[in-house]
């Protein structure tokens, strides 16, 4: 077990702009497992959000772990579909207001795929993501999603899976897998400056910028 969570321990930074988005992450310099950072992709991935963007444009072209794509956002406001860009006052003034982001990404969305031996080739694969964020008074208080990828076989084309599927009970031929996520967030009242002792890692130096594109981590056997 200790080896484990040293493997996890080192620190990390992402960049997020005032809309939501994050176009960097950070490792630290000792960072060199590419399973760690690729798993540390995915936990970034649940913080990028987009909060600027006309309501009639709601598809919005991004970088995650998964690779290039487009994403498909829906915003409301105390369960009202709203444009944060409107004129007037913005809703984000009002008193405690609960924003609602809703984010789905499917196969046909993928615009480039990451580098990865076992998922290259849009065609083969059958794949959904769909991620909930709730905001209050300004910042993230939860973030929860479901990831659905199913991996054809090489003789199989995805459009001819998707009509087969309800009427086939053959499923050794295909790979899938499940992966769900749950975040709730609590503010913390951060120490005076006074009795918080340096930490080296505090120096934007130590860390190394990269894309937020999942590395290639090896061939399957």
């Amino acid at each position: 077990m200790e080896d484990y969570l040293s493997l996890y321990s080192a620190p990390f930074q992402f960049i997020q702009l005032a809309n939501g988005s994050i176009p960097e992450i950070r490792f630290a310099e000792n960072e060199v497992d590419t399973r760690v950072k690729n798993f540390k992709r995915h936990i970034v991935d649940a913080f990028s959000t987009q909060l600027s963007f006309d309501q009639r444009r709601n598809k919005v072209v991004e970088t995650s772990v998964i690779g290039e794509h487009s994403s498909n956002y829906n915003i409301s406001i105390n369960a009202e579909k709203a444009n944060l860009n409107s004129g007037g006052a913005s809703p984000l003034k009002q008193e405690k207001p609960t924003v609602v982001v809703k984010k789905v990404v499917t196969g046909d969305d993928v615009l480039r795929l990451a580098p990865s031996p076992a998922v290259n080739d849009r065609d083969k694969m059958d794949l959904k993501l769909e991620q909930v964020q709730i905001f209050q008074e300004g910042r993230m208080i939860s973030s929860s999603g479901i990831s659905s990828l199913t991996l054809l076989p090489t003789f199989e084309k995805k459009n001819n899976y998707r009509l087969k599927r309800e009427d086939s009970n053959d499923v050794t031929s295909y790979m899938q897998a499940q992966t769900t996520f749950d975040i709730q967030l609590q503010s913390r009242q951060r120490r005076s400056s006074a009795y918080s002792i340096p930490d080296e890692t505090d120096n934007d130096s130590y860390y190394q910028p990269a894309s937020r594109m999942a590395e290639m981590e090896g061939k399957l056997f």
